[in-house]
């Protein structure tokens, strides 16, 4: 799980990040009321839907989706003083979903809820309750663009395996999954921006 967390934290602070975003979370660790209520209400609009997104990828329920992405937005504000302007905002809030996903399966609260998915089968429009149709769309859509094997690396990535068991399953180098699924997060973070800015 290190290396994973490691190659996630490295892949994810090239997806990019607002040039404020120290100055956001200076805001939203401010005494003053007003200026950290503004503030956090910022970052939550600003991240929700990506939250969202890769929530429902984990979870693949719309009510286990929300709660994970409440639960992580409880840590990150919770948390916020523990982020470190090295990285963008964007990566750190990101990678907080994907562990408190991964918690939650790992004490088996949504497991037996969850059924596996494969890459074909994942239908992220299907949810009339979606937070963001069109967001969701995208994500779908962009994931079926990429090259299958940056889709396996990716789907590999989503269900907290490491570098080294995907290898194993896809008998290939730890270094060829990690090299695919930093091609898969670059491509899949400079299109959410676009999509998203």
């Amino acid at each position: 799980m290190v290396l994973v967390r490691s190659v996630a934290t490295d892949v994810l602070r090239d997806m990019g990040g607002d040039p404020d975003d120290a100055v956001l979370v200076t805001q939203c660790l401010s005494n003053d009321k007003q200026v950290r209520e503004r503030a956090c209400t910022e970052l939550f609009c600003r991240y929700d839907k990506l939250v969202y997104g890769l929530a429902y990828l984990m979870m693949n329920n719309r009510q286990d989706a929300e709660d994970a992405a409440q639960g992580t937005f409880e840590k990150v504000f919770k948390r916020l003083h523990r982020y470190r302007s090295t990285g963008p905002l964007q990566a750190w809030v990101m990678t907080t979903c994907r562990n408190h996903c991964l918690d939650l399966h790992r004490c088996g609260a949504r497991w037996a809820r969850r059924s596996p998915v494969s890459l074909d089968d994942l239908d992220l429009a299907d949810r009339a309750n979606a937070v963001d149709l069109d967001l969701a769309i995208d994500v779908q859509t962009l994931i079926k663009t990429l090259p299958r094997a940056e889709q396996e690396a990716l789907h590999f990535y989503l269900l907290g395996y490491t570098s080294r068991e995907a290898a194993d399953s896809k008998k290939t180098a730890p270094s060829t999954i990690r090299s695919r699924l930093s091609r898969a997060l670059d491509k899949l973070g400079r299109e959410l921006r676009g999509n998203v800015a």
